[in-house]
């Protein structure tokens, strides 16, 4: 159960998901579910003004990067801040003072080599 502030909302959407219906799961294919990022943002609470829009799709952040998704989103709510897994985890990591972490994800090797390495977020030890 998620509990609330009084005079809160929790909308959700699902819309852009299809990223899983395009197979293979790829840099290319999470780069085409950001298409979609805006329309499916004018559609929640759609003449509600919202303070925060959470892009859950962590290897779609980091694919597209963060500041195309903070442009989609904010074409449909301008007044919203915009937050993703990967950038809230890096802000908690800066925070934190963390120098060196073990990571692994449930992609494929390609898809990491195509996301993760190249962008500079992490290094891998064994390539």
């Amino acid at each position: 159960m998620i509990r609330r502030p009084p005079r809160s909302t929790l909308s959700s959407s699902s819309a852009a998901s299809d990223v899983y219906k395009r197979q293979p799961l790829s840099k290319e294919n999470l780069i085409k579910m950001s298409e979609k990022v805006t329309d499916v943002t004018k559609n929640i609470l759609p003449d509600e003004n919202i303070d925060c829009v959470v892009y859950g799709c962590t290897s779609g952040t980091i694919a597209v990067g963060h500041d195309t998704i903070e442009r989609k989103v904010k074409e449909a709510k301008p007044e919203a801040k915009i937050t993703t897994p990967s950038t809230a985890a890096i802000k908690a990591l800066k925070k934190l003072n963390i120098k060196k972490l073990a990571i692994f994800t449930p992609y494929s090797k390609k898809l990491n080599d195509e996301v993760f390495w190249p962008e500079g977020i992490m290094k891998p030890l064994n390539k």
